[in-house]
């Protein structure tokens, strides 16, 4: 069972990052007039021919994501007060997510939205490592590291390109990044150790 378990989590992953590399594709095709260093991601919400698939396959990602770290959450993690913090986090910065889907860019709140999406996600990930440092240090650093870059490296984006969503792709792909880790933690612990972390 357990090992059906770890294989669902493996595919879970994979078909996330699948999912959202084709939906970015299929919006760029759609609108080839649009240049992802001008504008922000949310603009594919707002566009005609991607505003539904985008809102649609945001709200997915949206959903895919909370199940996978809650899924980390449970693994890592034996103290119910951690748990509980760290979901209840996590729960708030999905539903941030969900909302920025379904409130298109029109309105002032869905930049609010947004960006506690990011900011809460982010903490979130600094926290579960940093919880999980005692326990596992090569998973606790691991997800301290990828937070951190996932803040730095988008505000690097902010002063090279114009547009927001090369910022929000790079964020999108240190947590995507920090899932991978987790998911094959087995896999990763391995590749560290014979690089001599």
């Amino acid at each position: 069972m357990k090992d059906k378990i770890l294989k669902f989590k493996k595919i879970h992953t994979v078909i996330s990052i699948v999912i959202f590399t084709l939906l970015i594709s299929y919006c760029i095709f759609s609108l080839p007039n649009l240049h992802l260093s001008a504008i922000s991601l949310s603009r594919f919400g707002i566009s005609e021919g991607t505003s539904s698939i985008w809102n649609i396959g945001l709200f997915g990602i949206g959903l895919m994501l909370y199940a996978s770290v809650w899924k980390n959450i449970y693994s890592y993690f034996e103290d119910e007060i951690i748990n509980k913090r760290l979901t209840i986090l996590f729960i708030v910065s999905s539903i941030m997510l969900l909302l920025t889907a379904v409130i298109d860019m029109k309105h002032s709140i869905h930049n609010i939205t947004a960006i506690l999406y990011f900011i809460g996600y982010t903490l979130g990930m600094f926290l579960f490592g940093y919880k999980l440092l005692i326990t596992d240090f090569r998973m606790g650093m691991t997800s301290i590291v990828a937070s951190i870059c996932s803040i730095i490296f988008p505000l690097i984006g902010l002063f090279i390109f114009p547009g927001l969503a090369i910022p929000e792709i790079v964020h999108t792909g240190f947590i995507f990044l920090w899932d991978i880790t987790l998911t094959f933690d087995i896999e990763y612990k391995n590749l560290l150790k014979k690089i001599g972390l």
